[in-house]
């Protein structure tokens, strides 16, 4: 019973790979997370681990991959993303153009990360809202898709990480200047 196992993907957040190894399971495949519990530590240290890896026996391969794009199909997945989303668009005739749920996410995936980066310099260290805007100008100037959730976070992040900075920095801009 010595079988090899496979990393099929990786996550940043455990919700979202107990969700896939549930998913897995359910379907009749064992599956296994590595690192699920130092990232949900040590969060800050998911890119350096590679994020929390889901893994599978190397025969379940092929029938992994298979249900995760399955799921990944399934029109389901627009439950995680707000109401006012644009997942469907409608065109003229009465054809609908749908945009892919992941491209649409990874907008809003950065647009949280921004956020959590904001409140965490807002409560912790200040100087965290410079990356905090660094993420929000990479999603300005990135053409991925964002929703109108998405945007107001944005917006909502930039404004803080603009008066924390402002503050942070106005007393040494005032001396410098008065003196």
């Amino acid at each position: 019973m010595n079988e090899n196992w496979v990393t099929i993907t990786a996550f940043d957040m455990p919700i979202e790979a107990h969700l896939a190894k549930n998913l897995l399971e359910t379907n009749g495949l064992n599956a296994v997370l590595v690192d699920e519990f130092t990232i949900g530590v040590a969060w800050h240290l998911s890119n350096a681990l590679g994020g929390i890896k889901l893994q599978v026996a190397e025969t379940d391969f092929e029938g992994a991959i298979a249900v995760l794009e399955e799921q990944k199909k399934v029109t389901a997945l627009d439950a995680y993303t707000p109401l006012t989303s644009p997942a469907k668009i409608e065109k003229n005739e009465g054809e609908i153009e749908t945009i892919s749920v992941t491209e649409e996410l990874n907008g809003d995936k950065l647009a949280n990360r921004a956020l959590r980066a904001a409140l965490l310099g807002f409560f912790i260290l200040p100087i965290l809202h410079l990356y905090s805007l660094l993420l929000i100008g990479r999603l300005r100037f990135s053409k991925q898709k964002i929703s109108q959730h998405g945007h107001k976070v944005a917006l909502f992040v930039g404004i803080l990480d603009l008066v924390v900075l402002g503050f942070s920095f106005f007393p040494v801009l005032w001396r410098y200047l008065s003196s």
